[in-house]
């Protein structure tokens, strides 16, 4: 076959399967018990079932939430909305947040994107590139008047997940097969990252620590964390606060670099 024949065959294909304006049909011939059309219906199918086994790996929870019935509308209007145009499937369902976010039914339930969003940012912590750790020996050979001016790196795994929801409450439970709680607005902040086992760890944080997480993550120095710190505790313990939060997120494995 010529490269221009190949080349047209194969626009002609993905118009098809795209269900976009094609004449796919007079270039496909009929064999054996199957027309053209049969033919062509393989590949229109198996390109669909192959996108929904995509989003159900990566949204295994959130397709327990739904049912299947809920799940299989979100499957159809997300095709519609959204067609794959990367190499690897890994990317395909990034909008999927979005989608649900601006689609009824599931806009009129915000909490069904949060839990999107959430498992989206645990693919993102469990596949992010790795990335050397620092240890507390680190810290320890510092001189002491290089405290201030410390700027922190972050692993890449790392990320926060700020819901106005109970989302990871819900996913939790659904992921120990457990009944869900219902849904509730109180407002939470969750650290994600793949620890030194590289399993991905996610813990909720309180106000502070998201605070500084914050500050950290856009290179605030050690000494800005330690004046923030002051404005939410007694003015003599923020040093020695932001320096155990600092173990700690050396100990979870989540600075790379000072």
């Amino acid at each position: 076959m010529e490269l221009d024949a190949l080349k047209h065959l194969q626009s002609e294909m993905l118009g098809h399967i795209l269900d976009q304006p094609n004449d796919a049909q007079s270039l496909i011939v009929d064999e054996g018990a199957l027309n053209a059309e049969q033919r062509l219906s393989i590949y229109h199918s198996a390109y669909r079932m192959r996108l929904k086994e995509t989003i159900e790996t990566d949204h295994e929870v959130l397709g327990s939430y739904l049912g299947d019935d809920l799940f299989d509308q979100m499957v159809i209007g997300y095709l519609q909305y959204h067609r794959s145009d990367n190499p690897s499937l890994r990317y395909f369902c990034d909008p999927l947040p979005k989608f649900l976010a601006n689609h009824v039914p599931f806009s009129n339930l915000p909490v069904i994107s949060e839990l999107a969003r959430f498992e989206r940012l645990l693919l993102v912590a469990f596949d992010a590139p790795e990335a050397h750790r620092i240890t507390l020996d680190t810290l320890q050979q510092l001189a002491p008047e290089s405290w201030p001016g410390i700027q922190l790196t972050f692993h890449p795994s790392v990320q926060l997940f700020n819901s106005p929801s109970n989302a990871v409450n819900i996913w939790q439970a659904l992921k120990q097969e457990n009944p869900p709680p219902e849904v509730s607005n109180a407002e939470q902040c969750w650290l994600i990252w793949r620890n030194h086992e590289r399993l991905t760890e996610f813990r909720h944080i309180n106000d502070i620590e998201h605070l500084l997480l914050q500050q950290a993550l856009t290179g605030d120095s050690f000494e800005s964390l330690c004046e923030t710190l002051t404005e939410h505790v007694v003015e003599d313990e923020a040093p020695q606060i932001a320096a155990s939060t600092l173990m700690r997120w050396i100990k979870d494995g989540l600075i790379q670099s000072l």
